[in-house]
């Protein structure tokens, strides 16, 4: 019966919120506020998310591609809002950074939380546990605010292996890149500065992973990109 009440969801309603916090987010974009941009983007996929759960599909592959989907919306806002990676973070090793704030929710109770984490998905994770340590019962986020990021922040481990990403931008010349592209094309560009080992292990991890989810990406290279092909290409 708490399951039921957990999802029983109004989807008008969730509609209008997932339509609220997706212009937030591009207009947090277009102007270069980090902060706002991120926030919206946690509050975004947390919609989606229970959007998602409330439909309960029966076919895995529907879920695995819904799940994919955000986290390459994830993936893109982030290092998007945030700016280029630098190979000097990576070997910092991620320390803590980053001070989220949650509001979450179960079927019938609701727990604010302030958690601190080197990366987003640490904090999300670190938070749902507290939350059921405390007694709540299949608690998921309902929303969240970014506290505190300071200037070099690790993100975490994404489909594309490890995503770094500094505000200082150009500064530095050792940083690689990620997005998601149209067409689900996914690239990479990896610069000069990055070690042949660890864009070796990129592309590897990058391909992996996708295979996993079900989809061949061939691997092509052009200078320093890397693409792992496209739906478009295979359509072609």
């Amino acid at each position: 019966m708490e399951t039921k009440k957990m999802v029983d969801v109004d989807m008008d309603e969730m509609k209008q919120a997932v339509t609220r916090q997706a212009l937030t987010m591009l207009s947090a974009l277009e102007a270069g506020n980090a902060f706002e941009a991120m926030s919206a983007s946690v509050n975004l996929s947390a919609k989606l998310i229970a959007s998602v759960a409330a439909t309960r599909p029966d076919d895995p592959q529907e879920w695995t591609a819904a799940v994919i989907e955000l986290l390459q919306l994830r993936i893109f806002t982030e290092a998007y809002a945030l700016g280029l990676p630098t190979a000097e973070n990576a070997a910092q090793g991620g320390r803590r950074k980053m001070k989220i704030k949650f509001v979450i929710k179960d079927g019938t109770n609701m727990m604010t939380l302030t958690v601190s984490g080197e990366n987003l998905w640490v904090c999300e994770q670190r938070a749902l546990r507290i939350a059921s340590d405390q007694g709540m019962e299949r608690p998921w986020i309902f929303k969240c605010e970014i506290i505190d990021i300071l200037d070099r922040l690790f993100i975490g481990k994404f489909p594309a292996g490890l995503v770094y990403a500094d505000r200082e931008r150009e500064e530095h010349g050792d940083y690689k890149r990620l997005a998601f592209l149209p067409y689900d094309t996914l690239e990479l560009e990896i610069y000069p500065g990055c070690p042949v080992e660890l864009r070796e292990r990129i592309i590897k991890d990058a391909s992996t992973l996708l295979a996993r989810a079900g989809e061949h990406y061939p691997v092509s290279t052009s200078g320093q990109t890397v693409l792992l092909g496209s739906k478009m290409e295979k359509e072609e």
